[in-house]
């Protein structure tokens, strides 16, 4: 699970320039590039990933549609939000989460 995690995460490093071009180009491309990966995330795995792109998020907060986007079922994506936000290890608020410090 730790792997696939990077993996998804590596591809927006690679493509800086589609990102500084238009950000609207990046969530596309990794849905293509990884048709198959909803179906095969567990809710724990999904959550890794989650919390993942929020710490790797050079923002402040990052926008709960720009989280996991190559995952079409955006409401199991909104329920491992809510479990890392029972945990306390992040924030949702107004659409956007937030890293909860320490």
């Amino acid at each position: 699970a730790l792997g696939q995690k990077r993996q998804l995460v590596e591809p927006d490093l690679a493509d800086a320039s589609d990102v500084e071009e238009h950000d609207e180009k990046r969530p596309r491309a990794e849905e293509a590039d990884a048709p198959s990966v909803p179906e095969e995330y567990t809710l724990a795995e999904l959550k890794k990933a989650v919390y993942t792109e929020v710490c790797k998020s050079l923002e402040y907060s990052v926008t709960v549609d720009d989280i996991c986007v190559h995952i079409e079922d955006r409401a199991i994506v909104s329920q491992a939000i809510q479990l890392l936000e029972d945990e306390m290890r992040i924030m949702h608020s107004e659409g956007e989460v937030y890293l909860v410090d320490g």
